[in-house]
């Protein structure tokens, strides 16, 4: 977790770099490589990380040779691939100075295909040291961007800090490995990493339309300053919201599951995630709007400042997102896997309600409320899909989605309302969200009573305590 969380405050931080040195344009440039990167790296993604890590056969020397000689092939491959495409992806983006950024960046996956992945095989018995190690890679990472920015000005910096990332990575997992690199074919276990790991490659590309495809949208249908506004505003809310999802699951999967048997406690362990989702989303969002207007400026310069209804709209489609936990996990705690592909499938509607939003409202505004409608549709379907498979009726648990979309859309009114001026319909609109907040604390006035004990449990919360108290 330590590793993760240096690797997203490192990666706000490089946005925050570019942004502050080279402004939008650039920053959109930047964020254009990124998904390009991503793009490759989710379509050849074969788990092999987590092979090592899940599959018996994991801890095998001759297996992990396998990995480190797959781990080499597709780095090489990916490199190829961006180096032999860059004028494709430049034209698709009328943006010719990508070319030579896309060519020196398709350096970084050759080298990176070295991994020892002792870093990874090591979290079998739960050490996460070495991978921790890793996050000195960000930082060697962040000062060559800070140098290069400087030197070069545009965004081949991020090309030069994602090359020499690459070096620092591969070396680290070098230095920290507890066996000698091999790279060999063993016929024995490339059978059983192929059926683990192809089905994760052809579900990549579904996945990166699904994760990054408003970006790509963003990048196609508006303009690449727009796209430099957009990622710096969804990065402070993507980064946290995504941490958070991943420690709910963690929590909610093996407890849910666990009382799948007994249909009273189900009903009240589900009961429980429902609503600590919801209410951890809306405190998200009541945080990130409060925050982020704000924090934009002085992070990434007064050049991506936005109005309060902008950071609302992001925000709430980010957090419709989050709330997907619910039907995923109950889902995943029904073995029914094949409910997340059908919820993930649904989530492409956000492209054809993106281009409706887009044609009725204009600008990022239209694209943005676009994104949420197409969200919300799949999470809706993917919820009457879950408690179809718990016996559990829908009446319930859509009254507390509607109390959350009509909280979302208060605040919204609220902060657009405010910005033209209509300061009467601001104060109602208000007085509507708080209202619904009420509402919705009391239905859910169990969990909201679970979250404040676990919050008064926290480092943070017995930090506050201490203060009041004195």
């Amino acid at each position: 977790m330590i590793g993760q969380g240096v690797g997203a405050a490192v990666a706000a931080l490089r946005f925050s770099v570019i942004a502050h040195l080279l402004g939008p344009e650039q920053l959109g440039l930047a964020a254009i490589l990124m998904l390009i990167m991503q793009f490759f790296d989710m379509i050849t993604d074969a788990g092999m990380d987590r092979f090592l890590v899940q599959n018996a056969e994991g801890n095998n020397p001759r297996a992990q040779s396998l990995i480190h000689l797959v781990s080499v092939i597709r780095g090489c491959l990916i490199t190829t691939g961006l180096y032999l495409l860059a004028g494709q992806v430049a034209e698709y983006f009328n943006q010719p100075r990508l070319v030579y950024a896309l060519q020196l960046v398709s350096i970084a996956p050759a080298i990176q295909g070295f991994l020892h992945y002792d870093v990874r095989r090591s979290q079998r018995e739960h050490n996460f040291a070495p991978e921790g190690w890793l996050a000195i890679a960000e930082l060697i990472s962040l000062a060559a961007l800070a140098v290069a920015a400087f030197l070069v000005r545009d965004c081949t910096a991020l090309s030069y800090a994602l090359v020499i990332r690459a070096v620092a990575v591969v070396a680290i997992s070098h230095v920290n490995a507890a066996r000698p690199y091999r790279l060999a074919f063993s016929p024995e276990f490339a059978r059983s990493l192929s059926q683990f790991g192809v089905p994760l490659m052809l579900n990549g590309i579904l996945l990166f339309a699904t994760g990054q495809g408003d970006r790509m949208f963003v990048a196609r249908q508006l303009t690449i300053v727009e796209l430099g506004h957009y990622s710096a505003i969804l990065m402070l809310i993507s980064y946290p919201s995504s941490m958070i999802l991943k420690l709910m699951q963690n929590m909610f999967l093996p407890v849910v599951s666990r009382a799948m048997d007994d249909a009273q406690r189900r009903g009240k362990e589900v009961s429980l995630l429902v609503g600590e989702t919801l209410l951890t989303g809306t405190a998200m969002l009541l945080g990130y709007v409060a925050i982020a207007p704000v924090l934009v400026p002085i992070l990434f310069g007064w050049a991506f400042a936005q109005y309060m209804y902008i950071f609302s709209l992001i925000g709430t489609m980010q957090i419709v997102r989050f709330i997907r936990l619910w039907p995923v996990t109950m889902a995943l705690a029904a073995g029914r896997t094949h409910q997340v592909l059908f919820s993930t499938i649904l989530r492409l509607s956000i492209f054809p309600a993106a281009f409706a939003g887009q044609w009725l409202m204009g600008g990022m505004k239209g694209a943005v409320t676009g994104f949420i409608v197409g969200e919300l549709i799949s999470v809706v379907l993917g919820v009457w899909a879950a408690n179809r498979r718990f016996h559990r009726p829908n009446s319930g648990d859509m009254v507390r989605l509607a109390l959350f979309v009509g909280f979302c859309t208060a605040l919204t009114l609220s902060a657009w309302t405010a910005k033209e001026g209509y300061y009467l319909y601001t104060a109602c609109a208000m007085v509507v969200g708080f209202c619904i907040l009420l509402v919705q604390g009391y239905v859910d006035r169990v969990a909201l009573k679970v979250l404040i004990g676990l919050v008064r449990q926290s480092m943070i919360g017995r930090f506050v305590e201490r203060r009041f108290s004195s």
